[in-house]
């Protein structure tokens, strides 16, 4: 029998190389595969039938000691997603802090993958809680009948609380997971896998104003502004770097409003309208040219700008040649507006409005304008070190200023031509003047004249007559 100090080293170092391949292997395919959620809850019951921890409970691996109060963590987490019977997709999430009793309010999803990502602003209706776990549904929102379905769930959001969070509207916490549904042999299954999202880390929001001209109406009762727009914008930062962006998703509601300080001083609003708008570097330059007594001319953007490029051409003087006048309007970033715009490095200018006021010499004064809220970033395609990455994203919902970003102001002067041609019709009028006035002016230096001889002709005596 051979011992084992016969057998040849060589052959212990090939087994020992296989033996590490074999162990390298099964732990690049345990991070690589998908956690299993357990079963997709197809049995449930009814939205308002199912207690969130009965339908926890369906996958034995569950745990609700796993899920502590803590109440200092005013944060709220996906555990998992479910579809019911009827088509509803569930939400099921962890809240450690219970004394807050949080409401999530929206999810930011897709349901396509890869480079096709569509993230779009779910609302969810609360259903039930129990201790730190609660339950909620996707509202208006069908599991659609494909073989294999994907949810990549980037972020959940609740509203804002001031004793905790930021000034914004609604605060955001990452999923960053994505799960399929599907079936193997008649039987259900979920799967998961984390995901890769890029997080906002400084953010601004605002609009900037650009001026028509001021009119006045045929009674010369009413004077205001014809219609300027209004160029909403999100500036913001990101935990990764971009060095090209080429895409952006923005999500934001709007809603339009009127102001009379006599007839509705609280302001007339109607219906919030949520809405999605891409904007791409691609996209051709925006204008608009001002329109009236006094043109200023066309302002001109980009969709996609740095904030040092969205500074300086925001910075402007501009003369326009009005005939007999010259309008000289000035337009740059506020100062304090300048000082949160520092922070970021990119600036999205995804939506322009109208903006009216009128106003009277007796006080009276009205106000027509839309209100752009709840601006969140959902997507962003962008290329770093050659890379090309399309991710979706982490953001808080945020609302601007009701003020302007830029500080507006036009100076009217006579023009150079005009200045002349004053200086001419000053020059005829005078003659004119002085051709008129000419008998008046001869007879009052004669008076004078012969004021200033009568001394002289005392003493020296007039003319003697000869005899």
């Amino acid at each position: 029998m051979l011992g084992i100090d016969s057998i040849p080293s060589p052959f212990f170092k090939t087994m020992k190389t296989a033996f590490v391949k074999i162990i390298i292997t099964i732990l690049i395919s345990i991070m690589i595969i998908p956690t299993s959620i357990g079963v997709a809850f197809a049995d449930s019951g009814t939205v308002q039938g199912s207690n969130v921890l009965d339908d926890l409970s369906k996958d034995t691996s569950f745990s609700q000691y796993n899920y502590p109060i803590k109440e200092t963590d005013n944060t709220i987490s996906i555990i998992t997603i479910a579809e019911s019977w009827n088509d509803e997709l569930l939400i099921y999430t962890y809240q450690p802090n219970v004394n807050k009793n949080y409401r999530a309010n929206y999810i930011s999803m897709s349901t396509t993958i890869n480079d096709s990502i569509d993230p779009t602003i779910y609302e969810l209706t609360y259903c039930n809680s129990n201790g730190t776990l609660a339950k909620y549904v996707v509202r208006d929102f069908k599991v659609s009948d494909d073989d294999v379905r994907f949810y990549e769930i980037y972020s959940i959001f609740r509203p804002f609380d001031e004793t905790v969070d930021d000034p914004i509207n609604s605060v955001s916490f990452s999923v960053s997971k994505q799960w399929k549904f599907g079936t193997v042999n008649g039987n259900s299954y979920v799967d998961c896998a984390n995901i890769q999202t890029i997080n906002v880390t400084a953010k601004y929001v605002g609009f900037v104003r650009y001026a028509n001209s001021e009119e006045y109406d045929y009674l010369g009762i009413w004077t205001g502004y014809d219609k300027p727009i209004d160029s909403h914008f999100v500036a913001f930062d990101t935990d990764k770097p971009i060095e090209n962006l080429l895409e952006a998703d923005v999500h934001y509601v709007k809603q339009y409003m009127s102001w009379h300080n006599e007839f509705f001083p609280d302001g007339k609003f109607e219906p919030k309208v949520p809405e999605d708008v891409t904007v791409k570097s691609s996209d051709k330059e925006v204008s608009f040219t001002s329109d009236g007594w006094y043109n200023f001319g066309t302002f001109k953007w980009n969709r996609i700008q740095t904030v040092d490029k969205f500074i300086e051409n925001e910075k402007a003087e501009r003369l326009y040649d009005c005939g007999l006048f010259d309008v000289v309007a000035h337009s740059q970033i506020s100062e304090e507006a300048i000082e949160y715009l520092k922070t970021c490095k990119w600036v999205l200018r995804f939506t322009e409005t109208e903006y009216q006021e009128m106003k009277n010499a007796l006080g009276t004064y009205s106000e027509n304008r839309y209100i752009v809220s709840d601006v969140t970033l959902l997507r962003l395609k962008f290329v770093t070190a050659g890379v090309t990455y399309n991710l979706g994203v982490v953001d808080n919902m945020q609302t601007g200023s009701s003020i302007p970003s830029n500080v507006n102001g036009t100076e009217i002067t006579l023009s150079e031509d005009f200045g002349e041609f004053l200086k001419i019709m000053l020059i005829i009028v005078g003659l004119v003047i002085l051709a008129v006035l000419s008998p008046i002016i001869i007879k009052f230096i004669l008076f004078v004249f012969k004021i200033v001889l009568a001394p002289l002709k005392w003493l020296f005596g007039g003319p003697r007559r000869h005899r």
